[in-house]
């Protein structure tokens, strides 16, 4: 309202009803809104008007005061609290990787491998937000709760098959994850490390199945409860150092599982 005096009024049309300025503004006068909306100062972090006016932009895919935008990501970036998955950070590193995807690139790096839980995520929705796909585990998620009986794709049952493991074996360690039907797919599982390059989890994963000799462990759970009580109890610290090493992996499960979906992107897409 400060750019325009009678923005309230123009809020205030029935055809403008959702009553968001940046976004009314670029409708009615899009040259000269659009000029004023890039003034460098109103993309500040501390400026009231900036998250709604990033929210436009990338609405409208309009290119946004490229210096301006790269200065807040890197404010926030550079701030831990501000950083962990910040919504204005969010937005505003979406609409960077739009347009300068070089800029962003570091960033995006940088949150994606962050220790915090929510910047990893704040990476990861961005990244795929870009590319014009869901991240991974929400794509089949979804069809899940669509349809219980979904059946995936190829692509889609790699990410579900990963999930499946490292869902378990988060929970419970290799025992559990053993113990339950889950394991009786064990063979996909494998398979679906090796195609997301998973090494580091293969090399753990392997030496569980190796305790269970050359053929590793029945498929059958019925079959392979007497076999894992034999390994649990002979085999009881280099499970327990296999859960650790798990848990305590420093290769990045989640990236590598939208470094696949990125190169797979229709089985990915909303």
């Amino acid at each position: 309202n400060k750019l325009y005096p009678h923005i309230f009024e123009m809020i205030g049309k029935e055809k403008f009803a959702s009553g968001k300025p940046a976004e009314v503004l670029l409708q009615l006068k899009p040259e000269s809104a659009r000029s004023d909306l890039s003034r460098p100062r109103l993309w500040a972090h501390d400026a009231p008007e900036s998250t709604e006016i990033i929210r436009a932009f990338i609405k409208f895919e309009l290119t946004p005061p490229i210096e301006a935008l790269e200065k807040r990501v890197l404010w926030y970036a550079s701030r831990s609290q501000e950083f962990r998955g910040a919504y204005r950070f969010s937005n505003s590193l979406d609409l960077l990787s739009r347009h300068a995807p070089e800029k962003a690139e570091p960033f995006l790096e940088a949150a994606i491998n962050h220790s915090e839980e929510s910047v990893r995520e704040t990476g990861q929705e961005v990244r795929c937000r870009v590319a014009g796909i869901m991240p991974p585990f929400d794509k089949i998620y979804a069809l899940y709760k669509n349809n219980p009986d979904v059946v995936y794709d190829e692509h889609q049952s790699v990410i579900a098959a990963i999930s499946a493991i490292n869902g378990q074996v988060g929970n419970g360690g290799f025992e559990q994850y053993l113990w339950n039907s889950t394991a009786n797919e064990w063979p996909n599982h494998r398979a679906a490390l090796e195609s997301i390059d998973a090494k580091d989890h293969l090399v753990i994963l392997d030496r569980v199945l190796n305790l269970f000799g050359k053929e590793g462990p029945p498929l059958d759970r019925n079959s392979r409860h007497t076999p894992l009580a034999r390994v649990a109890k002979t085999q009881e610290k280099v499970l327990g150092e296999c859960d650790s090493q798990w848990y305590a992996i420093s290769e990045n499960l989640e990236r590598l599982k939208i470094e696949y979906a990125l190169l797979h992107p229709e089985s990915f897409r909303p």
